[in-house]
């Protein structure tokens, strides 16, 4: 059963990463159940080895619902391997992550399906985003909507500059668009994506749709406990590898005079290390240095 589904074509497959979310999976899995019944569309649950429930509720919520595919990692392998498993091991049109805290409105698929049949110029679409803290009421989030230029070289570096909200990271988009990428398990991988999707078309945001973003009061915001959800261990995640994987992907997309490259990785290099310091241009940069 679960090769056959796997082995199917779809138009869309939405991928939903899990790690100890028992008290909001709900939520997100009834958002899910209550779009339109299409047998085009495949939601896979990813449960990484969560240790609070989370595997149980979501047997007992979409277990018997056909639209679903649930999957139980045996190990806690992190939130990077986790969702890039989910994008891998599926085969459709277009493809979403969905947080498994968050949750979409009501009509959201059929929406962003037709966006993207309609507009061949647009790469990526998204409801209006919305935060809440907790389960606090939500409002519109501004800092998640940007307005991106038509053309796609200053798309592309307007993103370097500009991200940092990057619920835009969960827009349904068009698979292609990813076809040759290399996920790298970096700090931030999530840019890297984005403005990936930003080089080859548009950010669209559907106005009568929403997508909702929960953010949490006491959540610990450390950088080891960053990188412990990212990685599933305490490995360290160096500024440098970042802005390595933005420079080298970049070479892979752009296909216009050398010199140009080299004017666009500078600009690169330069709008990085003003934001993560001088220290993410040295591959040590996580090593610190005694006087």
């Amino acid at each position: 059963m679960l090769n056959d589904k796997l082995n199917f074509e779809y138009k869309l497959c939405i991928g939903v990463p899990l790690y100890n979310e028992h008290l909001h999976v709900e939520e997100t899995l009834i958002s899910l159940k209550k779009q339109p019944n299409r047998s085009d569309v495949l939601y896979i649950v990813s449960d990484n080895a969560s240790t609070d429930g989370t595997w149980e509720k979501c047997n007992e919520i979409v277990g018997d619902d056909p639209r679903f595919l649930l999957i139980r990692q045996n190990e806690n392998i992190g939130a990077f391997i986790n969702s890039k498993l989910l994008f891998e091991n599926c085969k459709s049109e277009y493809f979403m992550w969905l947080g498994g805290h968050d949750y979409i409105s009501d009509g959201y698929i059929n929406s962003a399906i037709d966006v993207l049949d309609s507009n061949p110029d647009i790469a990526l679409t998204c409801g209006i985003p919305y935060k809440f803290v907790d389960d606090s009421a939500p409002e519109i989030s501004m800092s998640a909507m940007y307005n991106f230029s038509p053309k796609k070289l200053g798309r592309y570096i307007q993103s370097v500059r500009q991200l940092s909200d990057c619920t835009i990271v969960q827009s349904v988009f068009r698979r292609k668009c990813l076809n040759g990428f290399e996920f790298r398990e970096t700090k931030s991988y999530d840019h890297i994506i984005i403005s990936r999707l930003l080089w080859f078309g548009r950010l669209y945001f559907m106005p009568v749709q929403g997508y909702f973003r929960r953010f949490f009061h006491n959540r610990d915001v450390s950088y080891a406990a960053y990188t412990k959800r990212i990685t599933g261990t305490d490995k360290y995640l160096s500024k440098y590898d970042y802005v390595k994987y933005y420079l080298d992907d970049f070479a892979l997309l752009y296909k216009g005079d050398e010199r140009m490259q080299r004017y666009v990785e500078y600009e690169i290099i330069d709008i990085l290390q003003n934001s993560l310091g001088v220290e993410s241009l040295t591959p040590n940069d996580g090593v610190t240095q005694g006087y």
